[in-house]
């Protein structure tokens, strides 16, 4: 975070500078075209290195921005799945130790009287099997 923000202050005076090489960029500019050229080219040569040191430094800062950015988001999913694990966990103890509608065949299995020696009938057998599921 300490070099994002140092970066961040860098580009602010670079772009800054650029904007003021621009301008002087321009009046050297219209000096060479009335004639004057040496020192006036000078300048047009020190506005340009100004203006990629400005590229450059912004390049760096989006480059400090994209880390930080991923690490707070690998930092989230991590707080994500440490809140969600403990509840799966949870969830997952209680259905072992509480029978209950996770075993809904058992939960719902009713019991009919047969009499001895008599099978059901089919239709019998098909409701049977009906209320079970």
């Amino acid at each position: 975070m300490k070099k994002l923000k140092l970066w961040a202050r860098i580009t602010e005076i670079m772009v800054l500078l650029a904007g003021l090489a621009v301008l002087f960029c321009v009046l050297a500019l219209d000096d060479i075209f009335a004639g004057d050229t040496y020192p006036e080219w000078t300048i047009v040569r020190i506005s340009f290195v100004v203006i990629v040191l400005c590229l450059i430094s912004t390049f760096i800062t989006l480059y400090h921005l994209f880390r930080y950015l991923e690490s707070r988001d690998e930092e989230k999913a991590d707080i994500r799945k440490a809140e969600i694990r403990p509840a799966a966990e949870a969830a997952e103890t209680k259905a072992k130790k509480e029978p209950g509608p996770q075993n809904p065949p058992a939960a719902r299995r009713i019991r009919t009287r047969r009499l001895p020696g008599k099978r059901p009938s089919s239709s019998t057998a098909q409701r049977q099997r009906k209320r079970t599921r």
